[in-house]
């Protein structure tokens, strides 16, 4: 019985909706024939009241042609009212004529010069409701039109008037100005305009006052940068508007306050709320739209009624439907789980083995790569052992010392290669330990048994690769030649200290000193002319870099810094 009451009701309330749509539009049409019966007794000697009212008529049609009859009669009233100068009617059908460019979004540069034209008439009027009115429809054609120049003219002027505005619908109009200025992030002139409104009976009576009050709100704490008061705020707003279309802003809102401060899950479910308020105001708009007779809607509940006894007589078979259709959606879903879990594992495999060679050629690289280091190291140690047997058949002393010394800078090289065959690492050699076994092979050359030379490396745990450690290590294979040979040529004891430390990210200092007797008080570095201060020099210029040092007492120290690039 339940169900037979229910679908009364729906009949009823489709009768009557079809009956107030075809009364409208019945009241509607006899309007406008009324009005084009006297338009067309005598169409020449028309007034501009008449034409804007037929115009107006044709306006609340809401479709092309009905937009296109008004404009074709507001601009009949225009000239009706310019030929009788009647100024108040001229600016009636500005106006007029602005608002239906307006409605049908085209020719809006048309539609701001006649909204300008009937703003000075009401400027000259001096029509303070009227001024605000033309202001703020001026405002809205700018921001279609993206003139921001004009816009924030416009915006500025309607500002100056609703200082003293207290007509009908001031909060409606100061809240719409504090939309845009919160929009264009002018917030002292966005928090004067913000006006408050009794929210519950507009949400209720007044949708358009209750829609600008919270979209400036929302847009103002936006604005300021406090999502967590908006967020309180537009909670209260949504259960003020109770699932009405505005539930839909009000939720887009809130999804993206919630998103300001990271909680993406009340975002995701606010913006879950959004799509189905959306999908289901757009389904009931689709349901509204009466395309067809009242006739057709009573066969078509009266087909339902003989469907639902249908579907009543084979609840039974339907169930068994129901059961078969789910086994085979259930054997469906299994089958593709089973094709995507095949799939899965097939591409698995196919990346493992990937994997596998991918390791195999990396395995062969790196033994390549070592057996390449390990034959330079060879060749390098060949080209030792010959300077050695060149070193012990010469019998100048200053030629046998240039040798030693060309031997000396090979050894570091060799060193070098030896350390990185000898690692797993192939791109990076380990500072300390490269400058220790450096040293230690330069001391045990220079057979000195009888001066104690104490060598300190501070590298800070530090690893270059072979472009930068070749380099250093001939310049601190020159540096310690030269303490070696001249620094401690008349002390027993003495230390060398090496550090290399980083300064700025990749940006490295390299200082090298000892504790020997320092160059003379009048010598100048830079007029040595030995062939090791030549390639410290170079080695340092291949580093982009500039040597520096410091002579005193105490010893001398050279110094620069370099960059590593990644």
């Amino acid at each position: 019985m339940s169900i037979y009451l229910k679908t009364a009701k729906k009949l009823i309330l489709l009768v009557v909706l079809l009956l107030c749509v075809q009364v409208n539009t019945y009241a509607q049409q006899q309007k406008l024939d009324s009005l084009l019966g006297i338009y067309h007794k005598d169409s020449v000697n028309a007034t501009a009241s008449l034409l804007n009212a037929i115009g107006a008529t044709y306006y609340t049609r809401y479709d092309m042609d009905g937009y296109n009859n008004a404009l074709k009669f507001h601009q009949r009233g225009l000239d009706a009212a310019k030929k009788s100068n009647d100024k108040r009617m001229i600016a009636v059908s500005y106006r007029l004529i602005a608002a239906v460019y307006d409605a049908i979004n085209v020719n809006l540069d048309t539609a701001a010069v006649y909204y300008s034209n009937y703003l000075d008439y009401q400027l000259v009027a001096h029509d303070t409701d009227r001024i605000v009115d033309g202001y703020r429809n001026l405002l809205v054609i700018n921001f279609k039109l993206k003139k921001k120049k004009d816009e924030l003219l416009v915006a500025d002027r309607l500002y100056y008037w609703l200082q003293t505005y207290k007509g009908e619908g001031y909060a409606n109009y100061k809240n719409q100005l504090c939309i845009f200025y919160s929009q264009e992030r002018v917030l002292p002139k966005a928090r004067e305009m913000f006006t408050e409104i009794n929210a519950d009976s507009s949400a209720k009576d007044n949708p358009e006052n209750f829609r600008n009050y919270y979209y400036a709100k929302h847009f103002l704490l936006q604005a300021q940068e406090k999502p967590a008061d908006a967020i309180v705020f537009l909670r209260s707003m949504l259960a003020k508007a109770q699932l009405t279309p505005d539930s839909i802003s009000i939720t887009k809102f809130l999804s993206e306050h919630y998103q300001a401060i990271s909680d993406y899950k009340n975002a995701f479910w606010a913006l879950e709320i959004n799509t189905a308020l959306t999908s289901r105001f757009a389904n009931e708009e689709g349901r509204n739209k009466i395309t067809e007779t009242a006739s057709f809607y009573l066969n078509a509940q009266k087909e339902k009624e003989r469907i639902f006894f249908k579907e009543k007589a084979a609840s039974e078979s339907k169930i068994k439907n129901y059961t078969i259709v789910i086994t085979l959606v259930l054997a469906l879903v299994v089958l593709i789980i089973a094709f995507f879990s095949f799939k899965t594992s097939r591409q698995n495999r196919a990346l493992e083995r990937q994997k596998n060679e991918l390791h195999k050629l990396n395995d062969e690289k790196t033994l390549y790569l070592k057996e390449i280091h390990h034959r330079v190291k060879n060749n390098l140690q060949i080209i030792s052992s010959m300077l050695d047997l060149q070193i012990y058949d010469i019998q100048d002393q200053k030629t046998k010392s240039a040798l030693k010394e060309m031997q000396l800078r090979v050894y570091s090289m060799a060193i070098v290669h030896k350390n990185l065959y000898e690692r797993e690492d192939l791109n990076n050699i380990n500072l300390q330990l490269y400058f220790e076994n450096l040293f230690a092979t330069i001391y045990d050359a220079f057979n000195i048994p009888q001066k104690k030379i104490t060598f300190h490396s501070f590298t800070a745990n530090l690893s270059f690769n072979i472009d930068y450690v070749i380099p250093l290590g001939l310049i601190v294979n020159e540096l310690i030649t030269n303490s070696l040979k001249y620094g401690f040529a008349e002390k027993t004891n003495g230390e060398i200290t090496l550090q290399i430390s980083e300064k700025e990210r990749n940006i490295f200092e390299f200082r090298y000193s000892d504790n020997g007797k320092g160059l003379a008080e009048n010598a100048e570095i830079e007029k040595v002319g030995s062939f090791g201060l030549k390639l410290v020099k170079l080695m340092i210029k291949k580093l982009k870099s500039n040597l520096s040092f410091e002579n005193s007492k105490q010893g001398l120290s050279f110094f620069f810094t370099f960059k590593i690039n990644e």
